[in-house]
């Protein structure tokens, strides 16, 4: 059987991901969207705009100096990737600066899966090879996709996959060199459907060959291979 990754590479993604998941540390999501920090900024009274969320990244990345001792690497937003501090360099360089690795959410939300009762997929594949070049292009060397199914609210039993978060695939793209995906199910009245679990496993192999073509360099913690 064909393997896809060079040994080189696989050593690479090996070393990476042994920073990422180095002992005592672990990564920060910071990865909140617009319509997130709209509702922390306005339980205290602070006007969601650019500068404001620019200074709230500023303080949480760069107000301690010992941030590298405990974390390994940071998950950006779109908007936060490309911003700067008050002397104009990127946060992402900064952390860089420092041995974090940075990364990227680069799903584009929820939305409701067609013939389903209240499920829901995750969007943004369509141009995700395009998107990833231009981030890892930009210093980005891992990247998150977040696939989370809500289900009935009688059940609070969940599929084992809630963990993928802590062991999913590991890559090098788009400012990537491990990848981050979450693929969370609860279980009741009949729940997940079998369109939806199709739907999800899909969708999450599409974004791990997607990655794979565009970088070719990644891991997986969980053991799945796309061989």
């Amino acid at each position: 059987m064909r393997q896809y990754l060079s040994a080189d590479k696989e050593k690479e993604l090996i070393e990476t991901a042994n920073t990422l998941m180095a002992k005592g540390k672990g990564l920060l999501a910071a990865d909140e969207s617009t319509a997130s920090m709209l509702k922390r900024f306005q339980s205290i009274g602070i006007e969601n705009n650019e500068e404001n969320r620019r200074l709230y990244r500023q303080l949480l990345l760069t107000g301690s100096k010992d941030l590298a001792n405990y974390i390994s690497g940071v998950i950006f937003f779109h908007e936060t990737f490309y911003q700067c501090d008050n002397n104009g360099k990127p946060f992402r360089e900064i952390l860089k600066d420092n041995g974090i690795i940075p990364g990227i959410k680069v799903d584009k939300g929820l939305v409701p899966l067609a013939g389903t009762n209240g499920e829901n997929t995750t969007q943004g594949l369509d141009n995700l090879s395009e998107r990833c070049a231009q981030y890892y292009r930009d210093g980005a060397r891992f990247a998150k996709w977040r696939m989370c199914s809500s289900m009935s609210s009688t059940s609070y039993n969940f599929i084992c996959c809630s963990n993928l978060s802590e062991r999913c695939a590991q890559y090098y793209r788009d400012g990537a060199r491990f990848a981050k995906w979450r693929c969370a199910l609860k279980i009741g009245d009949g729940l997940p459907s079998e369109l939806c679990i199709r739907e999800t496993s899909n969708v999450l192999a599409r974004y791990a060959s997607i990655c794979q073509q565009v970088l070719r360099k990644f891991s997986f913690f969980s053991g799945f291979r796309t061989d």
